[in-house]
């Protein structure tokens, strides 16, 4: 599901497919390319919905080129490493005897299921006990796997001068300098975009430019949300206010914050999967662009 609403998520002290849109991240540094401005993409486009002929981006042009094509395929809770291969599944890629740690009030899918019984389809999935999952890259791995195990769930990743589809991104992606300075103990606004919606919430965290850029690295230094602070943006910069979903136990590291993906998947019922009409669900009468 491609939604063109942004997250403004702010952060106090510094900091399913996404993207950073503000910073914009390393991970977008081919959106100057031929062939990646104004939202159009070689493959498959971050922005827009059309690829070829792209679209206004917007407050969203930051996040073009192919950031949201950065990702781990293949990963279970409770594993050490991922797969490669595969989807969504309802059993452990690892055979992992970890149990989901997510409360059911902060779900996004599968929502009326019991936990544990099977509807509960995505028990597995790396959202259901934020941060146990493993990562292949901790930059994201360009089309989310190799090209020898491509398969259901991967994306395709265009290849360009700066890494072809299986490159790690911590290995290939240079810095790329945005602009931004934040200074310690300051609060700041970052976005994200979604391009497709696959549920979840997410999590900010940093790594000394220094340090090596590993899982481990990422995980010294996560990141607190200003909770009261949080919008949903169109792309014309209108803004909505919203009440974010935070979750600080069962997480890792130990008593850091994740937040629940605001935005409700409609192609997915309550309790397995098939389409679904929100008829419940209020938004603003607010075009999005």
């Amino acid at each position: 599901m491609a939604i063109w609403l942004l997250l403004l998520a702010t952060l106090e002290a510094v900091n399913g497919h996404a993207a950073l849109i503000y910073p914009p991240s390393r991970n977008a540094n081919d959106r100057f390319l031929p062939g990646f401005t104004g939202g159009q993409s070689l493959s498959t486009s971050c922005n827009c919905g059309d690829s070829t002929n792209g679209c206004p981006q917007g407050i969203r042009a930051s996040g073009g080129g192919q950031p949201c094509l950065w990702f781990s395929q293949g990963c279970s809770i409770g594993c050490d490493t991922c797969t490669g291969i595969g989807s969504h599944t309802n059993v452990s890629l690892c055979n992992s005897s970890m149990l989901p740690t997510l409360p059911t009030w902060a779900w996004t899918m599968n929502l009326g299921a019991q936990p544990g019984s099977h509807q509960d389809t995505y028990r597995f999935n790396p959202w259901r006990a934020p941060g146990s999952a493993p990562v292949t890259d901790a930059c994201g791995t360009a089309g989310g796997t190799s090209p020898s195990q491509r398969g259901p769930g991967d994306a395709i990743y265009a290849d360009t001068p700066f890494a072809t589809m299986g490159d790690r991104g911590s290995k290939v992606l240079a810095p790329a300098p945005s602009g931004v300075i934040w200074s310690a103990g300051q609060k700041v606004e970052v976005w994200w975009g979604i391009r497709f919606n696959h549920g979840g919430g997410y999590q900010y965290r940093l790594c000394p430019a220094h340090a090596p850029l590993t899982e481990e690295c990422f995980q010294k230094l996560p990141l607190e949300f200003v909770r009261d602070q949080q919008q949903l943006q169109w792309n014309n910069g209108t803004t909505l206010s919203i009440n974010g979903t935070f979750v600080d136990t069962g997480t890792l590291p130990t008593g850091s914050t994740w937040a629940r993906n605001p935005i409700p998947r409609i192609d997915f019922d309550s309790t397995s999967s098939g389409p679904v009409s929100y008829t419940h669900l209020t938004l603003p009468t607010k075009r999005i662009v």
